[in-house]
């Protein structure tokens, strides 16, 4: 995929992958280039937000230049770091740094290989809720307090049942967000 009219306001690896997981320019994040990969607060990253609210999180290829391979990256589940090579590339993946023979950058098979695998297991597991849950009115407006219903507006009845299933431990497997960078 490639978007040739795409913007950045930090044309530098590391503050710009830090935007896209923090939501927030450099000034604000403080990744102002390659080297201060720890200034980003990872508290604060979508990627804690997603584990938080119950998603899977996995990170294939690059995470942030100057961050230390052997250090797993904060709120991702599955991960193969790449610490890029021309050829034999190192990995940690899920934890364990390792050699790849063969790897030679981040477009490689292998990273696709790994990548697919997650990608294939989410597609394979059942949502935990619909897709397009019905949807839901409350109060109608027809039993909306004199003055609220816009004008206009008919009243029309609230769905039967406005339900979503159950969630925890008991319900499907959790949802889950891919994070692949190149």
């Amino acid at each position: 995929m490639t978007f040739p009219e795409g913007h950045v306001t930090t044309p530098l690896c590391a503050p710009s992958r830090s935007s896209v997981f923090s939501g927030r320019y450099a000034h604000n994040h403080g990744v102002r280039n390659n080297g201060a990969s720890a200034q980003l607060d990872q508290s604060t990253t979508v990627q804690r937000y997603l584990k938080q609210a119950g998603y899977r999180t996995g990170l294939f290829g690059k995470y942030l230049n100057s961050w230390p391979l052997a250090n797993n990256p904060p709120h991702f589940e599955d991960f193969d770091l790449l610490q890029p090579g021309y050829v034999d590339a190192q990995w940690n993946v899920n934890g364990t740094v390792q050699t790849i023979n063969g790897t030679c950058c981040p477009r490689s098979r292998t990273l696709r290989t790994r990548a697919g695998s997650l990608v294939r297991l989410i597609r394979k597991a059942p949502l935990p809720c619909p897709r397009h849950p019905p949807p839901c009115t409350s109060p109608s407006p027809s039993t909306a307090p004199a003055g609220t219903r816009p004008p206009g507006a008919s009243p029309s009845p609230a769905p039967a049942n406005c339900s979503l299933p159950p969630t925890g431990p008991t319900s499907s497997p959790r949802p889950s967000a891919v994070c692949s960078t190149s």
